[in-house]
Parts: C-alpha cells; structure tokens; sequence
C-alpha cells in the first residue's frame, strides 16, 4: 500500500514538472520583432522604437530614438527574463560617441519590456520606458 502510494506521488510530480521543463519560457520566443516606448522629453513626446532577434540568448538588433538613424544594438544578451545590452552613437554635430547600457526585464508572457537606459560617461540620469509590441 505505501509503495502504491509513493508511486502515485511521484508519477503526479513527474506529470507536473516534466511539461515544465521540456518547454522555453515564453519571453524567450517573444521577444523578436518590432517594440516601441513613448518617453515625454523637454521637447514633447519621442518614440523609441527597437528590433530585436534572439538566438539562443544572444540578442541582436537595433534601437531607433526619436527621428535619429537606427542605432546597431551590441553586447545583447537575454538570461531569463533579463535583456541587456549597448549602443554607441554619434553626436548629429559630431564629437565622442554617447555609449549606453540598457537593462530590461520582459513582463508577463513578453507583452511589455520595462528597461533602464544609463549613459556610460554618467553625464545624464537613467531614463526608464517601457517597450510594447508593435505590429
């Protein structure tokens, strides 16, 4: 009787756990494709729009802010639900390159990407935005 039972009860985990682990987290598919965030600047309102392309938790792609030309992502990485990587863009008048780092955590099933954006001089504040999907 007890062997009967504890069979039952590993048969009951194994049914539950195994379904778990033979499939990929959802954001890890999800996140390819088109994203945008609105950020309310100075100047008014400005989308930042992004492309990403995961393959096997290395994340390429681009960042697109505002009317600027689109930015080529580098140093993406997505471990979890955790998405990071830079850009490095040149000035419109020239000068040093602006070097960024962004940090996201995918929400829910990858509706949404909240991210952090710091500039790696430490001239500017971290700017937050959250990304969503887009056709």
């Amino acid at each position: 009787m007890t062997c009967r039972i504890l069979l039952s009860s590993l048969f009951f985990v194994f049914a539950i756990v195994r379904p778990a682990l033979t499939q990929a987290p959802a954001h890890e598919s999800t996140i390819d494709g088109k994203w945008e965030a609105t950020v309310t600047t100075q100047g008014g309102a400005q989308v930042t729009r992004f492309e990403f392309k995961n393959g096997n938790g290395e994340v390429t792609g681009t960042v697109t802010e505002g009317k600027a030309q689109p930015v080529v992502i580098n140093s993406g990485r997505l471990e979890g639900n955790t998405l990071t990587f830079g850009t490095s863009q040149v000035p419109r008048g020239g000068g040093d390159s602006i070097v960024r780092t962004w940090t996201g955590t995918i929400i829910g099933a990858g509706d949404s990407i909240k991210l952090i954006c710091k500039s790696v001089d430490g001239g500017s504040e971290s700017q937050e935005l959250e990304a969503k999907r887009v056709p």
